[in-house]
């Protein structure tokens, strides 16, 4: 797989892949779906096109070897950290490694801006993601944030739900 830097032009396939991964039918046939605790949206073009503006924040999408994209992940620097969000693989691809080189390619980056550690916040409900993280390096930091209120941009949840921060060092 490849991994690139998206750009605005890939909005489209950004948020059409977001939504496979985490929404919908078509998001149940991988283990990322959150389709039972949320409906809605995970993220809108208007919003990707927002933080796209933002000059600490870069979308990396990996693409197969026919340039289609079949991953993607947000990027926000925060000082010596980078926070890693929106992680997808098409779901069919789901347990194959892309996920893993989608995380190794953000510490690639990560080091060289300088940063010492990547940090993501998993929706608690999420088990198997969190042990997924923690095979990964990542470990709880104890801070955990309530969901966000619902929105048309970001979801709306079925459920009580909390986000928990995870971090791994970088060596």
């Amino acid at each position: 797989m490849k991994v690139e830097k998206a750009t605005e032009a890939d909005i489209p396939a950004l948020n059409a892949l977001t939504h496979s991964c985490y929404r919908g039918q078509e998001s149940f046939q991988g283990w990322t779906s959150e389709a039972n605790m949320l409906d809605g949206n995970r993220t809108t073009p208007e919003r990707l096109l927002r933080e796209m503006g933002n000059p600490d924040i870069t979308f990396l999408k990996g693409l197969n070897e026919s340039g289609e994209m079949i991953a993607c992940c947000l990027t926000h620097k925060q000082g010596n950290s980078i926070f890693t969000g929106m992680l997808c693989v098409r779901p069919h691809l789901q347990g194959t490694g892309l996920g893993k080189e989608m995380m190794a390619a953000v510490a690639t980056m990560a080091k060289s801006l300088g940063c010492t550690n990547l940090k993501i916040e998993v929706i608690t409900h999420r088990k198997e993601l969190v042990e997924w993280y923690e095979r990964q390096g990542f470990r709880p930091t104890g801070k955990s944030t309530p969901f966000p209120e619902p929105t048309i941009e970001f979801g709306i949840p079925k459920l009580d739900l909390v986000l928990m921060e995870m971090s791994k060092e970088l060596l």
